[in-house]
């Protein structure tokens, strides 16, 4: 195996390790800090470099056996990403429909107050 994509998909797996233990660690809430953007797209960067150099190789089915290993658990890591990322967007969601909620009071309230102006 080309050294050059063991070691990206070695760094792809160890960044999705490092990124699952922080939502486990802080839970889904951790998205909505002003890091989370960056993280995902951090992600999305490796994502991409994993797959144009998969591109370009030849055969990776002549893997040795700690290549074999690393891409095994790169598929793993890729279910759990699927999983993690769907989570996220249900949470994101939810907060959204929240703040479209909480918007909706505010305008409400504004909408109260100015009459309450114009009837004084």
């Amino acid at each position: 195996m080309d050294n050059t994509l063991l070691d990206v998909i070695r760094t792809a797996n160890r960044e999705f390790r490092n990124f699952f233990e922080e939502i486990s660690r802080t839970d889904i809430s951790v998205m909505k800090s002003s890091s989370a953007p960056g993280r995902i797209e951090k992600i999305g960067r490796r994502l991409e470099q994993v797959g144009e150099i998969l591109a370009r190789t030849p055969r990776v089915s002549d893997l040795p056996s700690d290549g074999s290993r690393e891409i095994a658990k790169y598929e793993e890591n890729l279910k759990q990403l699927r999983t993690s990322l769907e989570s996220i967007q249900y949470s994101l969601l939810v907060e959204r429909s929240h703040l479209e909620n909480v918007r909706a009071n505010l305008r409400a309230a504004s909408a109260w107050a100015a009459s309450l102006k114009e009837t004084a």
